[in-house]
């Protein structure tokens, strides 16, 4: 299960990065398997989506919806660009992280009514896996 408490933005003071990090900067999709057996998906278009597979990546069950960033009076793949970034940093922990706006295109004056805001910055979430029983 994904816990719906993530921390968003806020960077944990003291925490260290694990030996089994990897990092992952592909446009739009990132993969990774975690020390647990888990599979970590994360991808984008529209939104920023976070998913896992218990089955080796041949399914990925419980899908979220991580960030949400466009108009209401505008076009919906206005705002994030969906691309980002994914790290393993513990055995059931992630960091996701993508843009609010896409830089140039993104956030252009003529949309209006953002979800979270018309400004350029880069967001993280840190997302711990609740292990099943």
């Amino acid at each position: 299960m994904v816990q719906p408490e993530s921390v968003l933005g806020q960077p944990q003071l003291g925490a260290q990065l694990s030996p089994l990090m990897t990092t992952v900067l592909v446009p739009t999709t990132a993969m990774e398997p975690l020390p647990d057996g888990i599979m970590a998906l994360r991808w984008g278009r529209p939104d920023n989506w976070f998913a896992i597979s218990t089955d080796n990546g041949q399914s990925f069950k419980q899908a979220r919806r991580t960030y949400v960033n466009w108009p209401s009076s505008g076009s919906v793949w206005h705002g994030s660009s969906g691309n980002g970034s994914m790290a393993v940093v513990g055995t059931n922990t992630v960091v996701i992280s993508g843009d609010n706006c896409a830089p140039s295109w993104g956030c252009p004056s003529t949309d209006s009514g953002w979800t979270t805001n018309g400004t350029y910055f880069v967001w993280r979430k840190i997302i711990t896996l609740i292990p099943p029983g």
